[in-house]
């Protein structure tokens, strides 16, 4: 009787060793598990910020490109005009019809320097906003690539956590099978 009582205990406390085993294991892969879980919301966390701060700073300069050509194209229309009334008045006091051919000419010439110059103005304002457009689309890019990332590392660690919590598991079950023929076998030695 007393060797069945020592084989009991030996059994039993291999059972406790084995869930002791599990236990600790399945424990430090739920650990893992959140970590990787962590580690992916303060990914995406921090892109996001990260975008939306550089998104304001974008817009602020998207507007500042904006309000120097309004200003430009304005100070180009003044000094067009400022011109022509200085040409009218030129004409004005040279006779009027004496000059018309020259003043015709020069009137014409400045019309298209007005035209081209505010089409430079404005083709450079909207080569810089696209830039700033470009900008904005590399940074929605850099968002994406690190939520996928943290979302791939997170997957891979989860995984990893499952299959070392499902090994802990067969470990903890083998190892109680092994005491238990160990406990098996000293009772019947030939």
């Amino acid at each position: 009787m007393g060797m069945a009582v020592i084989a009991g205990a030996q059994l039993v406390l291999g059972a406790v060793g084995a869930f002791m085993q599990y236990s600790q294991a399945s424990a430090a892969a739920s650990l893992q598990a959140e970590a990787a879980q962590q580690e992916y919301d303060n990914a995406v966390k921090t892109s996001t910020e990260n975008y939306r701060n550089t998104s304001l700073e974008l817009d602020r300069q998207q507007k500042e490109v904006a309000r120097i050509s309004r200003d430009a194209q304005s100070d180009e229309e003044r000094r067009a005009r400022a011109e022509m009334a200085a040409m009218n008045v030129a004409i004005g006091e040279i006779g009027g019809m004496a000059g018309s051919n020259s003043a015709l000419a020069i009137i014409n010439n400045e019309n298209y320097l007005l035209g081209t110059n505010l089409g430079r103005i404005k083709d450079n304002s909207a080569e810089k906003i696209e830039s700033i457009q470009a900008s904005k689309r590399s940074g929605a890019q850099d968002v994406t690539n690190a939520t996928n990332a943290a979302g791939l590392q997170m997957a891979v660690s989860k995984a990893s956590a499952s299959l070392q919590k499902a090994q802990a598991g067969t470990s903890a079950f083998l190892s109680f099978v092994n005491s238990g023929l160990s406990i098996a076998s000293q009772g019947y030695k030939w």
